[in-house]
């Protein structure tokens, strides 16, 4: 068995024993697939779509196509320069079934495309090296001056609160830039001294990918300080990223009818060829994975931890963000996670729960408490039926639920043992809204616990659904050395917490030693940043699926240790 097999066997016999119900019971869930990537080819006339393993197919043919952008619907935006002269740039739409029809015609030469929140489109349109406009088109196709008197402008990009950022070219070395615009119009500069920018790619939080003729690919955050810059492309013009964090860069465009080629630099920082032999290369575009599906939400979260005694007891943080009661299940377990298919060793016997909240002057409510899942602590009558029909009664009676709905807040369950009893346990809270509405939604779990080796290492899981929803940008983080500082003054800290993020299959989609070390720790907003560097934190966003973060002690070193899963927002 050849080491990479002798991994995932190692890590799916840890998720088992992890006793992240949520794989289970998810288990026929159906996977939103990576959005295929689209390029328009323009020196063959062609859009090319490419599956993720890089199988190419003949999407749409047109002249001259270059910016690219997908409709909620699915629909394919392209601009089109039909003809020569004023007058012969045409936007195109394209089905998902690749019929081609006319959405606008009579511009100069339309570049960049983007779409907006309420499905606006933004065309960026000049000729090769004169001024050029921003136009907006409604949903109906009315077209209205969005910016006028650009010089040179390409790319267009939009992020969540719909700010549109804009690569404006000017003449000379280190004179060009990239202007940002409120939704209104209101126009600043965003970075200057650029040297030929081209294609812009946007996060929702205003993150920003640029490729520069000089022959880079830079990246910015929401405050336009650059955060990183890749060298080395010929030419570079389109740029985008896929749900998985991967980057890819089209470039080559001025080395002949099949020196075109699509780079894709990998969440580890690692650059390989995607495809090759294009002609004139321009943007790109990723198909979403499910053009009309709703927003994703975190279905559940869990976290599985050696339960012991006093301030070393499960302690887990969530809360409940919206403007709307959400009615959860939160589980306390233990005895059934020593039986196959986790087969988890010193299980904790007799798991107890209690939910707390605080009132207006920070003081202490207890929410509800539970022993035994079929008897309702409160009112000492059973709430055997009730719990039973959300489909997640505990397989034994010694485990612990609590059924309640919650206004939106913070809240903390507590996890322990009864008669101070120790051992593995899982605690878990399960959103039992299942359509997903965002009018209240679990926005983050953070569990406190001590985290020690093999078997008793501290793992979260979450579920990101439903299954036909868009994809969900998370924070993970693995926090110990700042547990010790002021307010929380914990003794026996982990020292150097790792993490690792699993999906379903076992197979480990991101590692963290050090969170300043990953590839995307520059998205990470400022407030979500780990305040010691021996921290682990990782910014990735997810398809619809279950996921699980496995925390430890760099060098088998053990502590008290926090891990957390923040709900960001849906692409």
């Amino acid at each position: 068995m050849g080491m990479h097999c002798m991994k995932k066997t190692r890590i799916l016999t840890i998720l088992n024993g992890a006793g992240v119900a949520a794989l289970a019971l998810l288990a026929s869930i159906t996977h939103a697939a990576v959005g295929d990537l689209y390029v328009s080819d323009s020196g063959n006339g062609v859009v090319h779509r490419f599956t993720p393993t890089g199988v190419k197919t003949t999407f749409a043919s047109m002249r001259t196509p270059r910016g690219l952008a997908f409709d909620a619907a699915g629909n394919l935006f392209v601009g089109g320069f039909s003809g020569s002269g004023s007058g012969s740039g045409t936007i195109y739409r394209v089905t998902p079934a690749g019929t081609v029809s006319v959405f606008a015609s009579g511009l100069m030469s339309p570049w960049g495309l983007a779409f907006d929140s309420g499905g606006n489109l933004f065309v960026v349109d000049g000729p090769i090296s004169a001024f050029g406009n921003v136009y907006k088109f409604s949903p109906a196709g009315t077209q209205t001056v969005f910016a006028s008197g650009l010089t040179i402008p390409r790319g267009l990009a939009i992020d969540g609160a719909d700010n549109v950022y804009l690569a404006n070219q000017r003449s000379g070395t280190n004179m060009s830039e990239i202007l940002k615009f409120t939704p209104a119009g209101a126009q600043t500069t965003f970075v200057a001294g650029l040297n030929a920018p081209w294609a812009l790619y946007s996060d929702r939080s205003g993150n920003l990918l640029e490729t520069d003729q000089g022959g880079t690919v830079n990246a910015y955050s929401s405050t336009g300080a650059k955060t990183d810059s890749i060298t080395g492309f010929n030419d570079p013009i389109g740029v985008t990223k896929d749900a998985a964090g991967n980057i890819f860069v089209s470039s080559g465009n001025q080395t002949g009818t099949t020196g075109g080629v699509i780079t894709k630099i990998a969440t580890n920082g690692t650059s390989s060829t995607f495809a090759s032999g294009l002609n004139v290369p321009n943007f790109l575009a990723i198909q979403p994975s499910t053009a009309q599906g709703p927003a994703a939400t975190l279905r559940n979260i869990s976290t599985r931890l050696e339960v012991l005694t006093g301030d070393n007891v499960g302690i887990v943080g969530f809360i409940v963000q919206g403007s709307a009661a959400k009615k959860v299940i939160i589980r306390g377990i233990g005895p059934s996670l020593a039986e196959p298919p986790f087969n988890v060793p010193g299980v904790l016997a007799n798991p107890m729960l209690s939910l707390h909240t605080s009132d207006d002057q920070g003081n202490d409510v207890v929410v509800a408490t539970n022993d035994d899942w079929k008897l309702n602590d409160a009112t000492g009558q059973s709430q055997e039926t009730e719990i039973e029909a959300t489909n997640l009664a505990p397989t034994k009676d010694l485990e612990s639920a609590i059924l309640v709905t919650l206004d939106p807040g913070e809240y903390t369950a507590i996890l322990s043992g009864r008669n101070n009893g120790t051992g593995n346990g899982l605690v878990e809270a399960y959103d039992l809204d299942a359509s997903g509405s965002n009018d209240s939604l679990l926005a983050n779990i953070s569990t406190r616990g001590f985290v020690g080796t093999a078997d008793k290492v501290m793992i979260g899981g979450l579920i990101i659904g439903p299954d036909t929803a868009r994809s969900a940008t998370v924070v993970v983080r693995a926090i110990g050395p700042s547990l010790a500082n002021p307010p929380f003054n914990i003794s026996g800290v982990l020292s150097d917490p790792t993490i690792e993020l699993h999906d379903a299959n076992g197979d480990t989609i991101a590692a963290n030693d050090d969170w300043q070390q990953d590839s995307q720790s520059a998205q990470i907003p400022k407030e979500l940043q780990p305040s010691n560097a021996k921290e682990s934190a990782l910014y990735r966003t997810l398809a619809p699926s279950a996921y699980t973060a496995i925390v430890s002690g760099s060098d088998n070193t053990i502590g008290v240790g926090l891990v957390e899963v923040y709900y960001l927002s849906t692409p």
